[in-house]
């Protein structure tokens, strides 16, 4: 089995994909943007769904929706509301007789306007009593309220910026995960509304990091709504977020929050604590630094390339290959590992993502003479995996780096 490594970028770290248990139910977190979709919708409702139609040939679902209240936008509650989602081929995303929140936008169509879900089937959240999405339509009766008409183009209005702000703050430390993270979500999409937190917001901001539940997935988004809030302490409580026992599920994140957060002392913490830690705390340690990158984190990971742990020593290879290229993309002129000490991890290394490692990180340094170094060992390494990860890298040097698990 295989596992890839990359850099990610900010809303990448935010892209849970997966389903997570809230503390009621069951819901895909990563589709919970209820301030995004309030926001950009032309109408939310909370309506009552009729009989399901399937039409195979368009390959649509279509649904009566009989309207009960009107959140957002205005529209014609006297009259049913056809709606119709494309069929993806997973069955119906709403059924007969129950209630849903639902945001629509207005499309015109040869037959005229038309309403389609803002987002997919994400457009209808099911509002069940007791569970959490019972919560969704009181939060977004506040979100609208701070909003105003869509400009002229189209895009949302705030009106209310200051009120907004403290709804998304309140709305991080919220029971259960999916309201978290749809919060932390809007927080770091609303670059502007940053601008105007107070020392309080940003202390409650950290506080909400602080109090999640350790791999929660809503604790991966609040990281980088700390990252960008840049509240006091942030960079002492992210780093010792990376020695808790199970952050090596929430190091990416954790890492990305630092780069956000962009404070010098972030890789002076790190680096006092490598020495200390224990092997899989480092490889946390190390995965962070090579977040963000620069002098001082090259300094701090290259020790480790000789390090008694053969996972450590993989991830003090990645680390400097990301450090790299970092350097790269932001285009500084860092002094980086030496040649030297990645090829003698080639030579010395004994496990196969010892060498994979050592030879991305080559890869990444850019240099003539790394990639000289690679085409040898493409050429004439009596390890034939290693002439073939080498040939691999020759030719896309910026391929991510796969590990054996």
């Amino acid at each position: 089995m295989r596992n890839g490594i990359a850099a990610v970028l900010a809303m990448a770290c935010l892209a849970f994909a997966a389903a997570a248990p809230a503390h009621a139910e069951r819901h895909p977190e990563h589709a919970i943007a209820l301030g995004w979709q309030t926001e950009h919708a032309d109408v939310v409702l909370i309506a009552d769904t009729g009989p399901v139609e399937r039409d195979r040939d368009a390959r649509t679902y279509s649904v009566d929706l009989d309207v009960r209240e009107v959140l957002r936008g205005a529209v014609d509650t006297t009259e049913k509301l056809s709606v119709a989602v494309r069929d993806l081929g997973r069955g119906a995303p709403f059924g007969h007789q129950r209630r849903y929140l639902v945001f629509l936008g207005r499309v015109e169509t040869a037959d005229g306007p038309a309403w389609r879900p803002l987002t997919g089937s994400y457009g209808f959240r099911e509002i069940i009593a007791g569970q959490p999405s019972a919560a969704f339509p009181a939060l977004v009766r506040e979100i609208a309220a701070t909003l105003g008409p869509k400009s002229e183009n189209g895009q949302p209005v705030i009106e209310k910026p200051d009120e907004l702000r403290a709804l998304l703050v309140r709305t991080l430390g919220h029971a259960d995960d999916g309201i978290a993270y749809s919060g932390a979500l809007d927080l770091v999409r609303h670059e502007d509304l940053r601008g105007g937190l107070t020392d309080a917001e940003r202390t409650a901001v950290l506080g909400a990091f602080e109090s999640r539940p350790v791999n929660s997935r809503a604790r991966r988004a609040l990281a980088v709504a700390v990252g960008v809030t840049k509240p006091a302490r942030a960079a002492t409580v992210l780093v010792d977020a990376l020695l808790e026992p199970g952050a090596e599920n929430d190091r990416v994140s954790f890492g990305e929050a630092l780069r956000l957060l962009d404070d010098d002392a972030s890789t002076a913490l790190i680096d006092a604590r490598l020495e200390a830690a224990d092997p899989r705390q480092r490889r946390n340690l190390l995965n962070a630094l090579g977040a963000f990158g620069g002098a001082s984190a090259v300094r701090a990971a290259t020790p480790y390339l000789a390090d008694p742990d053969v996972g450590v020593r993989v991830e003090a290879a990645h680390s400097l290959g990301r450090c790299a290229q970092t350097a790269r993309r932001v285009q500084h002129d860092v002094e980086l590992v030496s040649r030297d000490e990645l090829t003698q991890l080639v030579d010395q290394g004994q496990d196969p993502n010892e060498w994979r490692a050592a030879l991305w990180a080559l890869a990444q340094l850019d240099r003539p003479e790394a990639y000289d170094e690679i085409r040898r060992r493409a050429a004439d390494d009596k390890r034939e995996d290693l002439r073939r990860w080498a040939k691999q890298l020759l030719e896309r040097p910026r391929r991510p780096l796969f590990l054996d698990n």
